[in-house]
């Protein structure tokens, strides 16, 4: 290169860069926004999405409690019936159990905090009884006497109807305490029946499982690999699995790329 073109191609080269640094800091500013605002919207989008889940978890957990309440207040009416106080009376209060089974569908039990199983709507009256069944886990019947509320445990085989089942309890209140109970047992394909009907996200899943991980219903099964949200039931030792599909979550990043593009551009 001849010393002339050598001396006009200096100035050219430190011309470039020098155009470049300027490129460089006009437009330092203008990635540092829209990198900002690309964070801000995949925030929005995340917590949109939680949100979702929260609101999806809670209408489940409605739902699982409307589904069991009708039971649940057919068995406070036979708990405050005064003929429970009255052994005497006890030949009437087995009609009045016997009138729930014959609506409901399930047998009623009566018993106390020894354990102890008073009366069967399924036995003649006056038949021995054995003790109250006591199944692996979170139990329904001591949980009600101890809390004072309406208890659900966890899930068993029934030694009858060989099917996963669950007891509902209802503590026997007089002045604010109790020693007795009414239980029954519900099939736990109720519990699939109402998780069935829930609206879920296309491509969602669903499992509720009870305190040992036993899972009572589930639904939507593999077609989701998203992340989980887990909610524990107040009503019962129960939990909810909710897990969404993948394209939930990568619909925010996409919406920050775009966006981001869009303000380079």
């Amino acid at each position: 290169m001849s010393p002339v073109a050598a001396s006009s191609a200096a100035p050219r080269a430190g011309l470039r860069s020098w155009l470049w640094r300027l490129i460089a800091w006009c437009m330092a500013p203008l990635l540092a926004l829209a990198t900002l605002l690309a964070l801000i919207e995949l925030r929005h989008g995340f917590e949109a999405n939680d949100r979702a889940a929260a609101r999806q978890a809670e209408q489940s957990e409605l739902a699982l409690e409307n589904g069991l309440a009708p039971a649940v207040q057919a068995l406070r009416v036979l708990a405050a019936s005064p003929w429970i106080d009255e052994p005497a009376r006890w030949a009437d209060l087995q009609r009045q159990l016997q009138g729930y089974q014959g609506v409901f569908g399930s047998p009623v039990l009566l018993g106390d905090d020894q354990g102890r199983m008073l009366m069967h709507s399924a036995r003649p009256y006056g038949t021995a009884l054995p003790p109250l069944p006591r199944p692996p886990g979170v139990a329904a019947v001591p949980t009600a006497i101890r809390s004072g509320r309406a208890a659900v445990g966890d899930a068993f085989t029934g030694p009858l109807t060989h099917r996963l089942e669950f007891a509902l309890a209802v503590p026997v209140l007089r002045a604010g305490r109790s020693s007795l109970a009414l239980l029954t047992v519900i099939d736990a394909a109720r519990i699939q029946r109402i998780v069935d009907r829930l609206h879920l996200e296309p491509g969602a899943s669903l499992v509720v499982r009870d305190s040992r991980g036993t899972v009572i219903a589930h639904r939507g099964a593999g077609g989701a690999s998203g992340p989980a949200h887990h909610l524990a039931l107040a009503g019962a030792p129960w939990s909810l699995d909710l897990q969404f599909p993948r394209s939930a979550t990568v619909a925010p990043l996409l919406r920050t790329g775009l966006a981001l593009l869009a303000l380079i551009a």
